[in-house]
């Protein structure tokens, strides 16, 4: 793991920012093939995923391992050679076992039928409405993000307890202080619990929709402060907002949420690491209950809170 994270290997081979497979998908054929080339020729098969892992790990060696603005993984040229060696050899096992890529494809195809059988469930996707092609894409990425990433997002998802999904989400190299909530920027840092943007007469904002609402960033110091402004969903005879505020899988403090906006602070316990890190802030909620369920309205989404801005706030450590 530890080489994983220094030398950027699962970046530089998925990261939506100029990741090799991500941006040019073929390229995870021409990879799965070079085992396959072992099967005819050892020595040749093995002596390229040498020249691979080196690439990688000279690569690695570079901040900018991504070459900026380059078109795809402009860093990987020199591995033209290698990747025609790959498809080559993936190529013939489709010719010889032609019902492996079928069953590839049509094991992929069931899946996006399950899924958008389940957003009609949840009631995401309209049945009266019609479905391009765009919504069922987006029945596959809404759960695993960019498909060819899997691997890289499996990884990451276990690692930061996250979902697979917020491995393409997550802007990389951003240190977040302040974040309104509501604005154009802030989909990256909102994992999930969140409801569409919004806006009354003094603030833009998003309802969390409970259980729990979870905000994600990379930050670069071991000490916050957590700030955020919220209000809970009340009517007339409405209990308490209780929540949990957990920093990773860390339970840090239960708080109740005031009736009208309110400003929240709270000390997050220090991080026992240097360099850049990936901070998971969660909200577990009391209650959501909906407006119709209440009698205000015929609005049917279940509400917790509504947040018009997180702060993370950097500390002394030991303060």
């Amino acid at each position: 793991m530890g080489l994983l994270a220094r030398f950027r290997v699962l970046e530089q081979l998925f990261s939506p920012n100029h990741g090799l497979v991500s941006t040019s998908p073929v390229l995870a054929v021409a990879l799965l093939g070079l085992p396959l080339l072992a099967w005819k020729d050892r020595t040749l098969a093995l002596g390229l995923m040498a020249a691979m892992a080196a690439q990688i790990l000279v690569n690695g060696t570079s901040s900018n391992w991504n070459a900026g603005a380059s078109f795809g993984a402009r860093r990987f040229v020199e591995c033209a050679l290698l990747f025609a060696f790959g498809l080559a050899a993936a190529i013939d096992l489709a010719r010889r076992r032609p019902l492996v890529p079928v069953g590839l494809v049509l094991g992929a195809l069931v899946a996006v039928n399950l899924a958008l059988v389940q957003d009609v469930r949840r009631g995401v996707l309209n049945l009266s409405s019609s479905v391009p092609f765009s919504r069922m894409a987006e029945a596959i990425s809404s759960r695993v993000g960019n498909p060819v990433a899997l691997p890289a997002a499996l990884f990451f998802a276990w690692q930061h307890d996250l979902p697979i999904a917020q491995f393409d989400r997550t802007p990389d190299g951003i240190n977040l202080l302040r974040l309104d909530i509501g604005s154009d920027n802030d989909e990256g840092f909102l994992v999930e619990g969140w409801l569409d943007r919004e806006r009354d007469s003094r603030h833009a904002f998003r309802w969390a929709t409970g259980p729990e609402a979870i905000v994600v960033a990379r930050l670069r110091q071991r000490a916050y402060t957590l700030r955020f402004m919220a209000e809970p969903f009340a009517w007339r005879d409405a209990p308490r907002q209780a929540v949990e505020v957990r920093y990773g899988r860390t339970l840090v403090t239960a708080l109740d949420l005031t009736r009208g906006y309110r400003q929240y602070e709270i000390d997050l316990p220090e991080v026992p690491m240097s360099g850049a890190f990936l901070a998971r802030v969660s909200f577990r909620f009391s209650y959501a209950r909906s407006p119709r369920e209440v009698g205000l309205s015929n609005d049917p989404r279940p509400l917790a809170a509504r947040f018009s801005w997180i702060e993370m706030v950097p500390r002394e450590s030991g303060s």
